[in-house]
């Protein structure tokens, strides 16, 4: 982290130059249509209360665009979204749980209610991708906004993109 000199080169000549300030974490959030705004890249896991553990896509893609599919409540059932992105597998693990990642450094807000993630770090199996891993409150409805918050290990909250979520 700090400041870094950038050049920008063309037929060895340099055409471009300045000063870039590189952060600790820069995180962010995928999203569906990979344009950084509306519904998250990831997918819902439905417990039901028998125990019984399904998937469910949060898009569809329709003639070419991206569709948000609503997430439904049933009574009994448990959500949780997976979300994948990138910037804070490398928070402090303070509390030194692997099983948990890095969630006690990120804070995320869906719709008014602030939540802590089960797991927040590398996505399994997927090089350079994180992965989210968050329970729905259970009285949030309607079209919400998702916001993650990482310590930046500055004490400073750094905030990825805005997200959008549609929960019935």
């Amino acid at each position: 982290p700090g400041t870094a000199q950038v050049a920008v080169m063309k037929n060895g000549q340099v055409v471009a130059q300045g000063a870039l300030e590189l952060g600790t974490v820069a995180p962010s959030l995928f999203t569906a249509d990979a344009s950084g705004n509306g519904i998250p890249a990831g997918v819902l896991l439905r417990v039901r209360a028998n125990g019984q553990q399904s998937y469910e896509p949060l898009a569809r893609y329709v003639d070419g665009r991206v569709e948000a599919l609503p997430i439904t409540r049933n009574a009994g059932d448990r959500l949780f979204l997976v979300l994948y992105g990138t910037g804070w597998r490398g928070a402090d693990d303070t509390d030194g749980n692997a099983a948990n990642g890095v969630a006690e450094s990120l804070e995320i807000t869906i719709g008014d209610k602030v939540v802590r993630p089960d797991y927040a770090g590398l996505a399994p199996g997927f090089a350079g991708m994180d992965q989210i891993n968050v329970e729905l409150p259970a009285d949030v409805t309607g079209t919400v906004g998702l916001l993650v918050k990482v310590n930046d290990g500055d004490g400073k909250l750094v905030r990825t993109n805005s997200v959008t979520l549609s929960i019935r």
